[in-house]
């Protein structure tokens, strides 16, 4: 379990690395939630911290391209995390 959180906060880590910087991203940059917006249910978010990470194609994409550029990764840059983009990102975990 210890290495799934590692990995998960890895990953979300390298996501805002590619994405611009983590650091400078705060609330008052966030948009307002939608006053009738429905809360997301435990089933519905369930699938997708299994699939792809728990990131968007986008957020995969970007990740995937970071391994490419720095750790090896010479799967497609489709956004689909699959077994190869798991490799590259063991392997820039254990050189962390």
């Amino acid at each position: 379990m210890r290495a799934l959180t590692k990995a998960l906060v890895s990953v979300t880590t390298a996501v805002g690395i590619g994405a611009g910087g983590l650091a400078t991203a705060g609330t008052a940059m966030a948009a307002p939630a939608p006053a009738q917006q429905q809360a997301a249910s435990a089933k519905a978010v369930a699938p997708l911290a299994v699939q792809n990470l728990g990131l968007t194609q986008a957020e995969a994409r970007n990740v995937q391209r970071w391994l490419a550029t720095h750790w090896g990764y010479t799967g497609a840059i489709d956004g689909i995390a699959g077994s190869g983009t798991k490799a590259a990102f063991k392997v820039w975990a254990n050189k962390v």
